[in-house]
């Protein structure tokens, strides 16, 4: 006969129980209802941290574990290396000390699985999952940081610092849900703050489907361990002084548990203490009874009825969704703001008059910010959009478009978390108008306002863009400019120098604000933005002030240098680098120099590219520019095959990237580490390293699907430069796999792919499929960007024409190869005498072929 556990004690009673200090008797009850209670023995097994953990020897699967980071109910964390990717990741294990069950086994499974359905900057990545002998591992993002309730007694905070924190986990929670989990153990412990200031959700051992069933699965269903919680009694696991009145009665835990869960943690975070006082069994009694207690908490009253919904007893009739009680957390905090202004005014009034109150009282602006451009209508505007299923494109599956719809939304909801935090940290210190701000102040409100127009246009731009002109769109979210440098005076009066006139700042202001427009749709290739650059080049002019007409210049010449009119750029670059260095406007005279490198490599004119490089060096200051720099540097002297200096600049880029300036640069701009990965296997793959260049190719292979989705261009100029060193290096089959899935994504999203075609026409030669390798260079052709590369897929052709007999049309392949060279390099040059020694091998079979 089963017998009735007895209700769950106290959480003091647990804690004396750990320590070893309960009298004989209470602990021998206590081990009772321990034996027929899963939540209480998950929660002994979290407390006993004082139990040995073993300290680092041997591997988990590939990675060489070094360092114990941490242990929880079931499992260390250790930090750990992995050798094929060269990188530190997080490796949880089972604990040696808890007897490794087939049910322990399955959860650690389970938690990988969780994991792995969620992408978000707000949730913990993991890589990898396996079993090694006896242990199960999960190697994740090893983050960088502190749990948050640590984080939170470092120091006193505002309400509004705290809230800010939470929302971030909160983004987490609510992608969790929106890709069908439940965490069921929210607690500040499981979130981590790295030292960027992210918020990170952590420890999804007990997550579960929100479709999850109580019944085992049947043996024919597929091998996911989400479908179905562990056991009968499973629905009660969690750490009780979080957990919803529905998982003490052993209910069905749903988001809005998880929602429970996180209002419990805040209210303690805001109060030094809990809604429910002392007992796990009272907590959800008096939530019955008379709702939490919220008297000492901080904040408007509004703030306190939003929690106090969310710790309903009744799940029903809590938020409807983690989204929407986001958009609460922030509606009350602009509420606070509001008020604060009000209270202001009325003291000013009645003692200064009322241009004191005018100096106090923050710009309109300030007062809720995004409720517009990310309100909760915009925001689930914009993700329905995103998020709805469409039909498969050219007959494909549409993955890589889904992908890059998903992390498009998490990029928005990151960057909109990043303006609201600037806002923060930049209003309360700005005069109520601009005329009275300094130069300092109003170098940061134009940042914050350029970043957020930006930000406000592109949001607008994805919910109106036809099916064909979303793709573009997604791409450019992941390469917004971060709102964070807005929050340094410096910084933003670096980037942005103002005018000591306020009536003409006013005026720049505005062209800057259409500028951040115009350049979002210079990079997301609206023809439209060339006429809009000319216009704002224009009004630049008429305001004649020199920093914003360097600017638009730069922009104008970039559009120019993208439609390879390399004249038209080297002018406008010339004129903005010129008229750039004469204001002092250092960013944008490295941004306009840089331009002009990049025209001068592309038009092959190295010699002159080389010299420039040397002369604008001294220009570039901060660590960022200067890793950028050394990055062009080695793509110059790799297509000059001078090796020796490639090799050089990219050393120099790395011992950069490793300094303290380089790894916060890195941390603002990721694109920055995958940039330098790529720049490293491209130079093994020029000193035919085919097998060392692989690693670092599939390293920025990873930091560009974290970044974007498998659904965007950076991801997928990367996958078919990880098959040009698969093909190369032997992996013929593995190279076609990677290049079918880059020109899919390419097909979804209507990107040429000019060198993806090239590469699978290398691949089918290789296997002997020449005709199909010839019908490839013509698609590579058709979409050419002219030059060297038409050469180069001229010297393939005249191969593949070789071998099929067709030797008249593969020596006019070869006079193209040598002619297109010659042209571009001139005919001395060591890439020009390569062609010419290929053909000639040609030549030299055709003269034996019978």
């Amino acid at each position: 006969m089963n017998q009735t556990p007895s209700p769950c004690p106290d959480e003091s009673a647990l804690l004396d129980f750990a320590a070893g200090g309960l009298e004989a008797a209470a602990r021998a009850e206590l081990e009772r209802h321990v034996d027929a209670c899963v939540a209480c023995f998950e929660v002994l097994a979290a407390l006993s941290a004082a139990a040995p953990v073993a300290g680092p020897s041997g591997a988990a699967g590939r990675y060489s574990i070094e360092r114990v980071r941490g242990s929880g109910a079931m499992g260390v964390v250790y930090e750990a290396h992995d050798p094929v990717l060269d990188r530190t990741v997080a490796v949880k294990v089972l604990r040696a000390d808890l007897q490794p069950t087939e049910q322990r086994r399955l959860r650690l499974l389970r938690e990988a699985q969780s994991l792995a359905r969620i992408d978000h900057p707000n949730v913990v990545s993991v890589y990898d999952a396996g079993e090694a002998g006896p242990d199960v591992y999960i190697a994740m993002e090893l983050i960088d940081g502190e749990p948050l309730d640590e984080h939170l007694r470092r120091r006193p905070r505002g309400w509004r610092e705290v809230v800010d924190l939470f929302v971030q986990a909160a983004q987490g929670l609510a992608a969790a849900h929106e890709a069908g989990l439940v965490h069921r153990d929210f607690k500040p412990s499981n979130v981590l703050v790295d030292a960027r200031g992210r918020v990170v959700v952590t420890d999804f051992g007990l997550a579960a489907s929100l479709d999850a069933s109580d019944e085992p699965p049947p043996a024919t269903r597929d091998g996911s361990l989400l479908a179905h919680t562990l056991s009968a009694t499973a629905a009660r696991l969690g750490t009780p002084a979080y957990m919803a009145p529905e998982q003490f009665a052993a209910g069905r835990a749903t988001a809005r548990t998880d929602q429970f869960a996180f209002c419990v943690a805040l209210v303690e975070a805001l109060t030094g203490q809990r809604p429910f006082a002392r007992t796990s069994a009272e907590m959800w009694t008096r939530a019955q009874a008379r709702g939490p207690d919220l008297s000492r908490l901080p904040g408007p009253a509004r703030l306190a009825r939003v929690l106090a919904r969310g710790l309903a007893y009744e799940p029903a009739a809590r938020h409807p969704t983690m989204r929407a009680l986001i958009g609460e957390l922030r509606a009350c905090q602009a509420l606070r703001r509001r008020r604060i202004a009000a209270a202001v005014a009325a003291v000013a009034f009645a003692g200064a008059g009322a241009s004191a109150w005018l100096l106090t009282r923050p710009p309109a602006a300030c007062v809720a910010p995004l409720a517009d451009s990310w309100g909760p209508q915009r925001r689930a505007d914009v993700a329905a959009r995103l998020l709805d299923p469409e039909p498969a494109i050219d007959g494909e599956t549409g993955a890589h478009l889904r992908s890059s719809k998903q992390r498009a939304l998490a990029g928005l909801d990151f960057h909109a978390d990043a303006l609201a935090r600037a806002y923060d940290a930049v209003c309360p210190e700005l005069p109520r108008t601009l005329e009275r701000a300094t130069r300092e102040q109003r170098g940061q409100w134009t940042c914050l306002q350029s970043r957020h127009a930006a930000f406000d246009a592109l949001t607008a731009r994805i919910l109106a863009a036809t099916p064909a002109a979303l793709p573009a769109l997604l791409a450019v979210v992941g390469d917004l400019e971060s709102a964070t440098d807005c929050e340094s005076p410096r910084l933003a009066l670096r980037n942005a120098p103002q005018p000591d006139d306020p009536a003409l700042g006013e005026r720049v202001q505005a062209i800057r604000l259409e500028l951040a427009v115009a350049r979002l749709k210079q990079e997301a290739d609206d023809p439209a933005a060339r006429d809009e650059l000319a216009a704002l080049l224009q009004a630049s002019e008429a305001a004649g002030y020199g920093p914003l007409q360097a600017e638009v210049l730069g922009r104008l010449a970039y559009v120019e240098l993208q439609a390879f009119a390399y004249d038209a750029a080297m002018k406008q670059f010339g004129a903005a680098y010129a008229l750039a260095l004469r204001e002092g406007h250092e960013p944008a005279a490295t941004f306009a120099a840089r331009g002009l490198l990049m025209t001068l490599i592309q038009d092959s004119r190295f010699d002159e590219a080389r010299a420039w490089a040397e002369a604008v060096a001294p220009l570039h200051r901060t660590t960022g520019e200067r890793i950028e720099l050394s990055l062009v540097r080695v793509h110059l002297a790799r297509l000059d095959l001078e090796l020796d200096e490639a090799r050089h600049h990219i050393d120099e880029a790395f011992a950069l990237r490793a300094t303290d300036e380089g790894a916060q640069a890195a941390a603002v701009r990721p694109k920055l580490d995958a940039l330098l990965q790529t720049s490293y296997g491209d130079l093994l793959v020029t000193r035919d390293d085919y097998q060392g260049a692989l690693p670092y190719y599939e390293q920025a292979l990873q930091i560009q699907r974290d970044r974007l989705g498998s659904g965007h261009a950076g991801v997928i100029d990367l996958l078919v430069a990880l098959a040009e060193a698969e093909r190369l290096n032997g992996d013929v089959e593995v190279a076609r796999r990677h290049l079918e899935e880059a020109l899919a994504a390419a097909g979804e999203l209507g990107i040429t792919l000019p060198n993806g075609w090239a590469n699978l026409g290398e691949v089918q030669s290789a296997v002997g499929e020449l005709e199909g390798a010839l019908a490839s260079y013509r698609r590579a052709r058709e979409t050419s960007p002219g030059g060297m590369f038409d050469a180069i897929i001229s010297i393939s052709e005249a191969h593949a024409l070789r071998r099929l007999g067709r030797f008249d049309e593969s020596r006019r392949a070869c006079e193209a190869a040598i002619a297109g060279m010659g042209a571009e390099l001139g005919v001395d040059h060591p890439r020009a005498q390569d062609f010419r020694e290929q053909c000639a091998q040609i030549e030299e079979v055709h003269a034996v072929d019978p």
